[in-house]
């Protein structure tokens, strides 16, 4: 019995070994997707409903998948499995449809399917210690800081010579400097996996038997420093005019302002590793005139011509700010402007509707007269005189009331001059 089933795993490997060999970058791709789909915590493994999703988007019943995915996982139903039992459960699905596994993959999950794709880089790899410039050996103590789990080391993650970072650090890390949390993150924590994926150069991962948590997915120093710059571009993927340089600078500088102004992270073990980091960034970015690394000439020329057009589109232009808003630096004061432009332009409305309003508020009093049949027809008679009257005197003001709003007006473009 103990030989047979050896024999059935040995041939269960080659089965998976000849797929993986035809396909196996690509059905990376198509694993790493749902993956990050599912569960952007953990990019190494695939839980239950996302091998159903992707089993609907190939066609495939819920119950296929269902049983597919429990043989593979061991009769497990809320277990995840990893990259190879994943090809394991696609092979057991194409039997049930009785297709050779090949055939399946090509013609049926490849085709059909979600898959990341792995964006170019604007540099090429080499260049990126450069980009990094004189921030690379204070940077590089964050990544050994984090390799050790901050500061626990992981003992199945030493079985080289080289250090290597975990997705569960790297996330970590990027956590800690408020990337991916706290109450302004600038990547999504999908991104900043698809990322970390895409910056790992050694492709689908492969078994080493000595981990007891199965395949796994780790990042060099270089392939670190890759997937950190791929998560700036992210940041700033709208900013075309941005420097790719610039575009880290501005990643660095959010990192900074973490570690400094951040009272969590200033009481947290990770303040010691990034004193260096900080004083360095500190430094260059003094002698850089405190650069907002994400603005560029052209985006604020953008920014003004949109206002010039909105302006110029604009019925009821008020010549005085209109001149002071085009003319003034975009920034606090000037949108400033702009809002009591917009609330100015919203009372002129209201006034344009002044009619409108009168005749609503003639049939209401009238309703709430007709409302008040239960009492006695003198009664509603004094009510509906009483309302008439107090009516005439709204509408005898109304040229006063017009008044005062004008002065008001004129008031307040004053005092913003």
């Amino acid at each position: 019995v103990s030989t047979q089933r050896h024999g059935d795993r040995q041939s269960r490997k080659q089965k998976m070994s000849d797929l993986s060999a035809s396909h196996s970058d690509e059905l990376w791709l198509v694993f790493t997707r749902y993956c990050l789909d599912g569960n952007p915590f953990d990019v190494e493994h695939i839980i239950s409903s996302q091998f159903t999703h992707l089993c609907k988007d190939i066609e495939i019943s819920s119950t296929t998948a269902n049983t597919s995915f429990m043989q593979a996982s061991r009769l497990n139903p809320t277990a995840r499995v990893g990259f190879h039992e994943f090809l394991h459960a696609l092979k057991l699905v194409a039997e049930s449809q009785s297709v050779p596994v090949n055939d399946f993959i090509t013609n049926t999950v490849l085709p059909k399917a979600s898959r990341r794709i792995v964006a170019p880089l604007p540099v090429d790899r080499a260049s990126i210690i450069d980009t990094y410039g004189q921030y690379l050996n204070s940077f590089d103590q964050l990544f050994f800081y984090y390799t050790s789990t901050r500061g626990k080391v992981e003992p199945e993650l030493n079985f080289g010579a080289e250090p290597v970072i975990s997705y569960s650090q790297y996330v970590n890390m990027l956590h800690d400097f408020g990337v991916v949390s706290g109450s302004s993150p600038i990547v999504s924590l999908v991104d900043a996996g698809d990322a970390f994926l895409s910056s790992s150069r050694s492709g689908p991962p492969k078994y080493h038997a000595e981990f007891k948590r199965g395949d796994r997915i780790l990042l060099s120093l270089d392939e670190f420093r890759e997937a950190l710059f791929r998560c700036s571009l992210l940041a700033h993927q709208t900013s075309k005019s941005v420097t790719p340089q610039n575009k880290l600078k501005s990643f660095l500088l959010h990192m900074f302002r973490t570690a400094t102004q951040s009272d969590d992270f200033r009481a947290s073990d990770a303040a010691d590793s990034t004193s260096d980091f900080a004083r360095q960034f500190l430094e260059i970015w003094r002698s850089d005139d405190f650069q907002d690394y994400s603005w560029t000439a052209d985006s604020q020329q953008e920014k003004a011509s949109s206002l010039e057009r909105l302006l110029n589109n604009r019925a009821n232009k008020d010549d005085l700010v209109r001149r002071n808003i085009l003319h003034a630096e975009l920034g606090p004061e000037s949108l400033r402007k702009a809002g009591l432009r917009q609330r100015m332009d919203s009372l002129d409305g209201l006034l344009k509707r002044r009619a409108s309003t009168q005749e609503l508020m003639d049939k209401n009093i009238l309703k709430s007269s007709i409302m008040t049949g239960r009492l006695h027809d003198a009664q509603t008679n004094l009510v509906k005189k009483q309302n008439r009257s107090q009516l005439s005197q709204l509408l005898v003001k109304r040229p006063s009331v017009n008044t005062l709003v004008e002065k008001r007006i004129m008031t307040a473009i004053t005092e913003e001059e």
